[in-house]
C-alpha cells in the first residue's frame, strides 16, 4: 500500500491483489487494537481506491493468480505478501492436542475477530520474547482478567527483542515473565492440564515445573514455503538485484519478505517507498536513488534503548494526576506517531513523545506523516546549543 500510494501519484495505473477480504495485512488482522489505534484505518486505507488504485480481494498468489500470468499482464510487479505463517515447535505440536495449542498469528486473528475460544480463568503459557509474544500475552490477559498468563523466553530481560515499553505494559497488567528459559518436556495429565518442565536456556539445568491449560507459540513468522519455492524454482534465473529474488527483472519484493525477518510498520512503509523508486527507475527512467537505504537496513537491528523503562514511581496517584495537566507535549497530543506509525524510535516518557536516539535512523518518515507538522529536522549545531528543543 505504501508503494501504491507513491506510484499512483506519479501517474502509474495500480492494481492491488489482496488474499483477504479487507486491505491492511497484519495491521488489520494481527496487530491488536490495544497496541495500535486503528480507528478510521479502513477509511484511510481505502483512500487509495479514491485515488484510482484498483483492489482485487480474495485473490492469493499461487492460488487464484500466478507470477507467470501477472508478468504477462503488468509492466512491473511488487510482491509484499508478508510472513503470514507462524513458526512452530515440534515438541509442542507432537505432544499437545490441537485444541490446547495455537500459533501466535492464528490467536491474534481470532482475538481481533472476537472469536477466541480460550476458557475464562485459564492458565496460558506463551513461548517467545518478541513483540508478537507480548501482543499475544496481553491479548490473552485482556480476554479475561482472571486468566493467568506466563511468558517463557530464551532471552534474558535485557536482551528481549520486544520493545521495553510493551514489556512494561505487560508486567503492569499482571503477566509473569520467566527469562532465560525454554520448554524441555511437556505432557498431558489425567485432568487435561499440560505439564511443563522449564530449563534454563543458558546452562540447560532444570528451572521449574508448571501446569497450564493452553500454549501459544510466538517464536517468529515465515512465508508459505510453497510460494517461495515457486518464486525460486530456477536458481539460474535469479536476478542480481537486492529487491528481487524471483528471476524476473521487473519483479520487486517489499515488506517482511524483503528482509527475511519481521520488520516494524515503519520498516514496511519504508521498503514500499524503496521499491516504488525501483519501479520508477525501471519503467520511467527515474534518475535518483532511494536515499533511505542506510536507514532501512538499520531498522532490523535491536540496539539497547537509551530510554529505560521505569519499574517504580514514587507516587502512582501523583503521576496519574499530573498527566491530566500535561501541557508541554510539542506534538499537540494527537499521538499519531506512537499509536499509528509503528516506529520503535518514538517513545513516551511521562506523557511526552521523545525520540530514542539509539533507534532513530534519520529516515525522516515521521516528518512526512505528522499531521501537525510538529516534527522537523534540526542541525547538529542547534542540538548542541538547545538540546531541549530538538523535538
Amino acid at each position: 500500500m505504501s508503494a501504491a500510494y507513491d506510484l499512483i501519484q506519479t501517474g502509474y495505473d495500480i492494481t492491488i491483489f489482496e488474499k483477504e477480504t479487507k486491505a491492511g495485512g497484519m495491521i488489520t488482522y494481527a496487530i491488536p487494537d490495544f497496541r495500535m489505534d486503528k480507528t478510521g484505518f479502513d477509511y484511510e486505507a481505502m483512500q487509495l481506491e479514491e485515488m484510482g488504485v484498483t483492489f482485487k480481494f480474495n485473490t492469493a498468489l499461487a492460488k487464484e493468480i500466478s507470477l507467470e500470468k501477472l508478468n504477462k499482464e503488468y509492466d512491473s510487479i511488487i510482491l509484499a505478501i508478508g510472513m503470514n505463517k507462524s513458526k512452530t515447535l515440534e515438541l509442542i505440536d507432537s505432544t499437545v492436542p490441537s485444541d490446547k495449542r495455537i500459533d501466535a498469528l492464528s490467536f491474534l486473528k481470532s482475538f481481533n475477530a472476537r472469536e477466541n475460544n480460550i476458557k475464562h480463568g485459564a492458565t496460558v503459557l506463551v513461548i517467545g520474547g518478541g513483540n508478537s509474544a507480548i501482543d499475544v500475552a496481553r491479548a490473552a490477559k485482556k480476554l479475561n482478567s482472571l486468566n493467568k498468563v506466563v511468558v517463557t523466553c530464551i532471552e534474558t530481560e535485557a536482551a528481549m527483542p520486544a520493545f521495553a515499553e510493551e514489556v512494561k505494559h505487560a508486567v503492569d497488567e499482571g503477566i509473569e515473565f520467566i527469562h532465560d528459559s525454554f520448554v524441555e518436556t511437556c505432557s498431558i495429565n489425567k485432568t487435561g492440564e499440560i505439564n511443563i518442565s522449564l530449563h534454563y536456556f543458558n546452562n540447560k539445568k532444570h528451572l521449574e515445573d508448571l501446569k497450564c491449560d493452553y500454549i501459544i507459540t510466538a517464536i517468529g513468522q515465515t512465508t508459505e514455503s510453497s510460494v517461495i519455492e515457486k518464486l525460486n524454482k530456477d536458481e539460474n534465473m535469479r536476478v542480481k538485484n537486492e529487491d528481487s529474488f524471483t528471476g524476473y527483472n521487473n519483479v520487486f519484493v517489499a515488506g517482511d519478505i524483503s528482509s527475511g525477518n519481521n520488520i516494524s510498520v515503519i520498516g514496511a512503509i519504508a521498503s514500499g517507498k524503496k521499491v516504488a523508486i525501483g519501479v520508477r527507475k525501471l519503467l520511467g527512467k527515474y534518475e535518483f536513488e532511494y536515499e533511505g537505504n542506510y536507514s532501512l537496513n538499520r531498522l532490523n537491528t535491536v540496539p539497547t534503548p537509551t530510554h529505560k523503562q521505569e519499574k517504580e514511581v514514587a507516587d502512582e496517584d501523583l503521576l496519574t494526576e499530573a498527566e491530566r495537566y500535561n501541557l508541554f507535549q510539542a506534538c499537540k497530543k494527537c499521538n499519531h506517531c506512537i499509536d499509528n506509525f509503528g516506529c520503535p524510535a518514538m517513545v513516551k516518557v511521562h506523557g511526552k513523545v521523545e525520540i530514542d536516539i539509539s533507534r532513530c535512523n534519520l529516515c525522516g518518515l515521521c516528518i512526512d506523516v505528522c499531521p501537525n507538522n510538529a516534527i522537523s529536522w534540526v542541525n547538529e549545531e542547534e542540538m548542541e546549543l538547545e538540546p531541549e528543543e530538538t523535538f
